[in-house]
């Protein structure tokens, strides 16, 4: 696999004909943080969905643990997307199964694992995330914060290499956030994971991120390191890690 998880090469994704992604090129370092920012409407959902061929492209190449993702046919691609997980925005539970079938669904569906073993793999995960005794829950008896960390348990039950978290701090609290940016440092540093992040929101970026990918209007403008990026003269990556800055400007 090398030191990247994920390369992609000169991609390009149209929706009715309006090029979204133009040619975008960049890289995930295997066993860190990258996280997707830019403008809103500027392809980081696009990207991310690319990636897992949720949304399929129009030309350009992507290697996802070393192997061709687009070009696999789809009993492989399939397969080989079994070794990722994710988080969706909203959670994506099933409020009609408890927090323990919801994070035990994949394993139904992907292993020949008994009962007993599904449970202890389940209660296993709920510990990770700090969700000890949830199991009997539905997702409506959860906070914001719990049902992002059950849905994260379920994105981590199959022991993924890589995990794509679309805005995962969306619609949460500062102290729920500062919580799942915790549980993602976790996760690189103790079970070696690849977190591919999706965010705006700049306290995460600045708790989690070793590598930033910022896309601008469908196209890369920047892909290096947090501090970096940061330090960058790059105007629109500039602006986004110092919102106030031309403001402050125009008043001094």
């Amino acid at each position: 696999m090398g030191s990247h998880a994920v390369d992609v090469q000169s991609l390009v994704v149209e929706y009715s004909g309006t090029r979204v992604l133009d040619g975008v090129t960049c890289s995930i370092d295997a066993q860190n943080v990258t996280c997707i920012v830019g403008t809103s409407g500027c392809g980081k959902t696009t990207l991310l969905k690319t990636i897992l061929q949720l949304v399929p492209a129009a030309s350009g190449s992507i290697e996802l643990l070393g192997e061709d993702v687009i070009e696999r046919e789809p009993e492989e691609r399939a397969e080989l997307l079994l070794r990722v997980g994710v988080l969706f925005q909203n959670g994506a539970l099933l409020n009609s199964m408890t927090v323990a079938e919801n994070i035990a669904l994949p394993l139904r569906l992907h292993t020949d694992l008994p009962d007993e073993v599904i449970a202890r793999v389940v209660r296993e995960k709920l510990e990770i995330v700090n969700l000890p005794g949830a199991q009997n829950l539905l997702p409506p008896e959860l906070s914001g914060g719990m049902k992002k960390r059950a849905a994260l348990a379920r994105a981590i039950v199959l022991d993924p290499k890589v995990i794509f978290l679309d805005e995962p701090s969306a619609g949460l609290d500062p102290v729920s956030s500062a919580r799942l940016d915790m549980l993602m440092l976790s996760l690189k540093k103790h079970l070696r994971m690849t977190l591919v992040v999706v965010t705006h929101k700049l306290s995460s970026i600045f708790t989690v991120a070793d590598k930033i990918v910022f896309l601008d209007e469908g196209h890369v403008v920047f892909d290096g390191t947090l501090a970096a990026a940061r330090a960058s003269d790059i105007e629109v990556v500039a602006h986004f890690f110092d919102p106030f800055e031309e403001r402050a400007t125009e008043f001094s």
